[in-house]
């Protein structure tokens, strides 16, 4: 005869992640059951008086359930127990008849008929406990598994399911009294994860220490006492001790590796990213994600975004690109996902620069064509272009260090100071400090055709917004600022030069084009400690050392050189200005045409 079994599996809720934890759990065998049945059986054909004949060759019950004939055996049990009301074995078979049919209030009132006849004892009250959990009755169940306990009737591992049944419904019921009181030394280690973390919800202050004290005193193996200190790191992480977080999930993770999922290294690499510790928040982020071709691309970008303030621009351009990738899995179209893909697009074009130049080409209605007789002299319309080629020796973290070589002169000028004689060559070091601010400081050596060579320092620093380009919207605010001061060591020459505009920017060609135009009002200013007029008869330095003019202009931009992991990395500017002078100096006004390539 085969043996009915109940399976049983107590669970633990691990509100960390979210999920549900199965416990691996015996499952009871109801042999208590089955030699009560087999008794009745016997008594039933044996005792005198204890059958009706008329039932005599009609199979019982019991046959009819081992038969699997659940509707035959239900009938013929409610038959007899019409007849019979006090036959408790056949009242519990036909209780296990009505949960087999999912109706567990039934199963569970026979059942309570059983033991108020007087059929108490470890199964009938731990079957009672598990009809009322399927009935959400966690009070009633605790109540049952606790009096189950008091028997000897259930197997060892019955007892021990029951057990943890009770330190179950202790946590689901937030006693943490009740689920240490069930505590052994020999528990799953996600059960003391469980009962920590419910101890650290429900309890405060001392009393809460002594509780942990008491369930980490109980622990007694290495992965035990690692899932109560993973419970007190992220209980400190929640409430922003970050340093304590840090201590405790790494003491966690060292005591055993094993319970370091991969949600907890992530957990503790955004501790570390708190704390600014980008190189360890970068290693955990890799050993976390490194195998997992599922995750988040969100995720990915923050592991991507640590790597590159740790200065490792290799890896964060690899998971910069597995980012993209996870995003264009989801096919997803969204403007906060365009935006975000371009982002990262950026960042990848940015971290792989080595080397990069910039060709200049100017033109000014009343402008300086270069230098004659050791000093600037004014040449009316003039027409000037600079070609610069650098090395970005270092870019740890938006920090840059690059080496360039520069060469400059006047194309035309109306006074004929011009052509190769004008010439400059530059060769400079040029250093950005502040990883968030576009600040550069710069060194330089100058030599010039038939003039004096000379060293200049440099510091300049520019903020925009809207000068890259916008995938998501047509058309968008811009604004921009650039101002820098140099000053020439040997000749004791300052020189500076400050310009802001605001503006409306447009994408030509629809949602794919690359052309930006943008209309604007710009104001301009520039300094010169020795300045020089146009008119060198009415010359008067005091009115000629600020040129400050305002004016409308306009601007093409077009980004070039992209794929689908890098955003554009060069562009070609065209800007077109119109300065009315707000000050006497001759350079204030006029038209004023650039282009530069920078790619």
């Amino acid at each position: 005869m085969k043996t009915a079994e109940k399976q049983i599996v107590p669970l633990v809720f691990d509100n960390c992640s979210g999920q549900t934890i199965e416990r691996s759990c015996k499952s009871i065998h109801i042999s208590e059951f089955l030699i009560i049945v087999a008794l009745a059986a016997v008594l039933f054909i044996v005792l005198p008086g204890s059958a009706n004949p008329t039932y005599a060759t009609i199979p019982s019950p019991y046959e009819l359930y081992e038969a699997g004939k659940m509707e035959e055996a239900k009938e013929l049990a409610e038959q007899l127990l019409e007849n019979d009301p006090k036959n408790l074995s056949l009242r519990m078979l036909y209780a296990e008849i009505l949960r087999k049919e999912g109706k567990s209030k039934q199963a569970k009132e026979e059942i309570t008929k059983a033991i108020l006849g007087g059929l108490r004892n470890g199964y009938t009250y731990s079957t009672r406990g598990y009809l009322c959990l399927e009935l959400g009755d966690s009070e009633g169940a605790y109540r049952d598994f606790e009096k189950a306990l008091e028997f000897d009737d259930i197997s060892e591992d019955a007892r021990e399911n029951v057990r943890l049944s009770l330190i179950n419904i202790s946590i689901r019921l937030k006693d943490a009294d009740r689920a240490l009181k069930h505590l052994t030394v020999r528990d799953d280690p996600k059960v003391f994860y469980g009962i920590a973390q419910l101890i650290l919800n429900t309890k405060s202050g001392d009393e809460s220490r002594r509780y942990i004290e008491k369930i980490f005193n109980l622990a007694q193996s290495n992965p035990q006492k690692a899932e109560v200190l993973w419970v007190l790191g992220e209980h400190e992480k929640t409430l922003g001790n970050v340093e304590t977080a840090a201590k405790l999930m790494s003491e966690a993770r060292s005591a055993c590796p094993q319970s370091a999922t991969q949600y907890r290294l992530l957990s503790l690499a955004y501790v570390f990213v708190n704390l600014g510790d980008y190189q360890e928040a970068a290693k955990l982020f890799d050993e976390a994600l490194s195998n997992d071709d599922t995750a988040s691309p969100d995720v990915l970008a923050d592991a991507a975004y640590a790597f590159k303030r740790a200065g490792n621009n290799r890896k964060s351009m690899e998971y910069f690109t597995r980012s993209i990738k996870a995003y264009g899995s989801r096919s997803e179209d969204a403007a906060d996902i365009r935006s975000k893909i371009y982002s990262l697009r950026r960042e990848n074009s940015d971290l792989e620069r080595r080397w990069g130049m910039y060709t200049s080409y100017f033109y000014q209605e009343n402008g300086y064509p270069g230098y004659a007789r050791g000093r600037a002299i004014s040449g009316g319309k003039t027409q000037q272009m600079w070609q610069e080629i650098y090395y970005q020796m270092i870019n740890d973290n938006g920090q840059k260090l690059s080496l360039y070589l520069s060469y400059g002169l006047t194309l035309s000028a109306e006074n004929d100071d011009e052509g190769w004689d004008t010439g400059m060559y530059v060769l400079g070091l040029r250093y950005k400090p502040i990883s968030d601010a576009n600040l550069s400081i710069a060194l330089e050596r100058h030599w010039k055709q038939d003039e004096p060579n000379d060293w200049q320092m440099r510091m300049g620093y520019s903020w925009d917004k809207g000068s890259d380009l916008n995938v998501v919207d047509s058309s968008w605010d811009y604004l921009f600022y650039y101002g820098e001061v140099a000053h020439l060591l040997d000749a004791g020459r300052t020189f500076a030069v400050a310009e802001s505009r605001i503006g409306r920017s447009t994408r030509l060609g629809g949602m794919d084009g690359r052309v930006v135009f943008t209309p604007h009002l710009f104001f301009h200013a520039d300094y010169d400690s020795e300045p020089v007029s146009f008119d060198d008869e009415d010359f008067d330095p005091s009115k000629e050392m600020w040129a400050l003019s305002v004016g409308p202009g306009l601007m093409w931009r077009i980004w070039y050189r992209e794929d689908d992991y890098h955003a554009p990395r060069s562009y070609l500017d065209v800007i077109l200005q119109y300065r009315f002078k707000l000050s006497d100096a001759d350079r204030a006004e006029g038209l004023s045409i650039r282009i530069m390539n920078a790619f």
